[in-house]
């Protein structure tokens, strides 16, 4: 898979733990950076797979979780931004992905119902899950933050994010808004804990 040069290896923190007086706080001086915007998406998962495959826009993204230290802190990074029709190899290089064996053929696939009706045929034990999302946007000591309100099915959850190139700046964030003692789960996790994974 080609790396995309605009994403680079992104550290992150995440919690779906929704704390409203520790959120209210750590968001006080938070700079918006957006209003807040309301956005569609598909997740594509295995048990097996760390790694994150999004429909959102008409394009698939990949995000693959890079080793990591003793921090607790996550470096993932973009592997995959594609539009549709994806090319012939796409669908082997998804597979890789979701660690899965590659499909005997290689075809093109024109549009993103094309990749999930392969997936309702062909690719069983991976987990299709639309979700919405209400997402708001700020900068918050030096960092990337953003408050997540999710749709999933039937279940309604709160996420708080924040993410940077440089590990130590996240950590002297966290650390300023009294998060750094909060655990670190992300998306993936999550959304397969809520599934029953």
């Amino acid at each position: 898979m080609q790396t995309d040069p605009l994403c680079p290896a992104c550290w992150e923190w995440r919690s779906f733990d929704c704390q409203p007086r520790l959120w209210r706080e750590a968001l006080r001086e938070a700079v918006p950076t957006a209003s807040g915007s309301l956005t569609s998406a598909i997740h594509l998962l295995t048990r097996q797979s760390p790694g994150t495959v999004k429909l959102r826009d008409g394009r698939v993204e990949v995000k693959q979780l890079l080793p990591t230290n003793e921090t607790g802190l996550e470096l993932w990074q973009s592997v995959m931004n594609e539009g549709f029709p994806l090319a012939p190899g796409i669908l082997a290089e998804l597979c890789r992905v979701w660690q899965r064996p590659p499909p005997e053929a290689n075809p093109t696939l024109p549009t993103a119902e094309h990749l999930l009706s392969f997936i309702s045929r062909s690719a069983p034990d991976v987990c299709i899950i639309p979700i919405r999302e209400w997402r708001r946007t700020y900068r918050l000591q030096d960092c990337v933050a953003e408050r997540v309100t999710v749709l999933v099915d039937w279940w309604l959850l709160e996420t708080l994010s924040l993410a940077h190139t440089d590990l130590a700046t996240l950590r002297a964030a966290l650390r300023a808004v009294q998060l750094d003692r909060e655990p670190n789960t992300n998306y993936v996790v999550e959304l397969k804990r809520r599934i029953g994974w």
